[in-house]
């Protein structure tokens, strides 16, 4: 079937209506401290961008591979590898060629996107940012396999590509990037751990993605379903506890006033008054000038820090 005009069209609305569909659904859950639309939109396109760099990778290392092996990864006739060489072969693509690809060139554009905006004030934003990305990226994917399915009139195919792609794949493709939210959410609030929590972040999400792919390639698509399953609710209780934790550390740690970035002068002139109040009473400290933690300088001499709450004083006896 030639490439006409309308068979681009249908195959870049159908390839998009997964992705837009689950932003929209995210957004209407996004009440309480919703991200700015602008931001959003750029970070959607920004996935859409981080497709070219990817796929083009892939399509330059696969021009390297044997077409024997090519075959076999497709699952097509002819394919005359035994199946142990085949498994090793589906491992290594997905793990050391599909996921790492995808999945850093999806960071790379959240990251230069998003980390340092102002907007970007709680944990959380990280996993909204990065799962924007996602769904740009995964809704471009979308288009280009619809459109070589509808150009050789693969119809059956089709069919098959929505439904994985709109209930499995774009899904999955949240899941990867809520971990590496997640991560980058910590990071953008620990300057100490910064560079380990956005390796950690990554790593995670380029297992958890080649382990998906893995098993969808091995024929074994209902245990990439359970993993998906595992590994989301895994992330929820989590973050949870994470949250959790850190609320029962600010609520039994006296004085501890947390100001978010965007705090009223009001409010930090009430901590320093605090501070000094608690020092006129006989505390005697030393208070640091700059956060452990996050590296934000003290210049008010505040005994917990004013952007993340961390202790900023050392008694002395």
């Amino acid at each position: 079937m030639d490439l006409s005009f309308s068979i681009i069209f249908l195959a870049v609305f159908l390839g998009f209506a997964p992705g837009i569909f689950w932003l929209w659904f995210y957004r209407q859950r996004d009440v309480k401290n919703p991200e700015p639309n602008k931001l959003m939109l750029y970070l959607f396109l920004g996935g859409m961008a981080s497709t070219i760099p990817a796929a083009l990778a892939q399509f330059g290392i696969q021009k390297l591979i044997p077409i024997k092996y090519l075959i076999c990864l497709n699952q097509g006739q002819g394919c005359d590898l035994n199946i142990g060489a085949n498994i090793i072969f589906i491992f290594i693509m997905m793990f050391v060629i599909v996921a790492p690809l995808e999945e850093i060139s999806k960071y790379v554009f959240v990251k230069w996107i998003a980390f340092k905006s102002n907007s970007f004030n709680q944990i959380v934003d990280g996993i909204k940012y990065s799962v924007a990305v996602a769904l740009g990226f995964a809704s471009l994917e979308n288009a280009l396999y619809l459109i070589g399915s509808l150009a050789r009139a693969d119809f059956d195919t089709v069919v098959s590509t929505l439904i994985v792609r709109f209930f499995i794949s774009t899904l999955a493709h949240t899941l990867y990037a809520g971990i590496l939210g997640y991560y980058l959410g910590m990071a953008r609030f620990d300057k100490l751990e910064q560079k380990k929590l956005l390796r950690t972040g990554l790593i995670l999400a380029i297992v958890v993605h080649g382990a998906f792919n893995f098993l969808l390639y091995t024929q074994l698509g209902f245990y990439s379903i359970i993993l998906v399953a595992i590994v989301f609710f895994a992330l929820i209780q989590k973050f949870k506890n994470k949250e959790l934790t850190r609320r029962q550390e600010i609520a039994i740690s006296p004085g501890v006033k947390r100001v978010p970035q965007e705090s009223t002068e009001k409010g930090l002139t009430g901590m320093i008054e605090e501070s000094k109040r608690k020092e006129k009473e006989g505390n005697n400290v030393t208070i640091s000038e700059f956060c452990p933690k996050c590296l934000v300088k003290n210049e008010h001499g505040a005994k917990y820090c004013p952007n993340c709450g961390e202790k900023l004083f050392i008694k002395i006896r």
